[in-house]
């Protein structure tokens, strides 16, 4: 285990498993849409939820391997800096990923395949140039977030022709948590918490339009809303009092722990709410996980 471990932080779990949910609720749009609600193809489910984990994976090593100097100065504890991994060897990890999801996306559909590939190439998009300019950064990874959702989707075939603006769900969100990111080493921000404010605000409005405009139901939506606009808001208003390091981390680890809510939303929307109970119980699992490893 003790081998295993800094491979296994640089692949940060609780973050994968949010990638995971994002794929369970676009599996549950498209089963709801285009298959009158039957959610039985759980073979194709597992090829998807190997894929996203292989993209989203390979996603945050590669981030670990490009920003090995700079966390050399603020974060010597990761694993490549501290020497737990060589940068060869997160490399490697990375690679393995990225082609184990290609691989398994390949299995399903032209069309998910198409999709990886597109996050794959956004991915080293990021983490080589646009991360270094904060909102052009948050707008990368935000098609990151929405292509992982609709990758869900393609269970179906032309089911992007009917669910493509789900991919606007995650948007706000990412792009809130990308630009709080910039100071959870330096802290001091509280302008740029201001602003993400709006984005957190624009998630549940698109979330609102959405689930209303295919299901026509809002009563899970205002249950599972009030949740998300409680756990963020008080990460936030923390923030706001005292705008150190580690609170602008707990509003980065939150927000990125709340994709799982905004799922549970979507599932319980397409399905039921026991099935949106049961996805939001990943949270405390990744609430345990980011105990040991890094959520970001």
């Amino acid at each position: 285990m003790k081998v295993l471990f800094p491979y296994l932080q640089l692949m940060r779990p609780a973050n994968i498993i949010t990638a995971l949910t994002n794929v369970i609720s676009g599996f549950a749009a498209s089963s709801y849409i285009l298959n009158n609600g039957n959610f039985s193809n759980y073979p194709s489910l597992v090829y998807l939820l190997v894929a996203t984990t292989g993209l989203y994976g390979g996603g945050i090593v590669f981030n670990d391997f490009f920003d090995s100097d700079i966390d050399t100065i603020e974060r010597p504890n990761r694993p490549i800096p501290s020497g737990s991994v060589t940068k060869i060897q997160a490399a490697k990890l990375g690679s393995f990923l990225f082609i184990t999801g290609l691989l398994a996306a390949l299995k399903i559909s032209r069309t998910a395949f198409t999709i990886s590939l597109i996050i794959c190439v956004l991915c080293f998009a990021y983490n080589r140039k646009t991360k270094h300019y904060p909102w052009l950064g948050g707008l990368t990874l935000a098609f990151c977030r929405g292509l992982n959702l609709l990758l869900g989707t393609t269970i179906m075939e032309n089911s992007i022709h009917y669910l493509w603006a789900l991919a606007l769900i995650p948007f706000g969100l990412t792009i809130a948590i990308t630009s709080v990111s910039q100071g959870e080493v330096a802290g001091n921000n509280k302008r740029v918490l201001k602003e993400s404010i709006s984005f957190y605000l624009l998630t549940l409005f698109t979330l609102l339009i959405l689930m209303y405009s295919y299901t026509n139901k809002i009563g899970l939506y205002t249950l599972f809303s009030g949740l998300f606009i409680f756990v963020n808001g008080f990460y936030i208003q923390n923030a706001l009092k005292s705008p150190t390091p580690i609170n602008i981390q707990k509003v980065v680890k939150w927000g990125v722990l709340s994709f799982i809510i905004l799922d549970a939303t979507i599932l319980s929307s397409f399905s039921n709410f026991y099935y949106g109970i049961m996805l939001l119980c990943l949270l405390p699992i990744t609430i345990i996980l980011s105990k040991f490893f890094a959520v970001t």
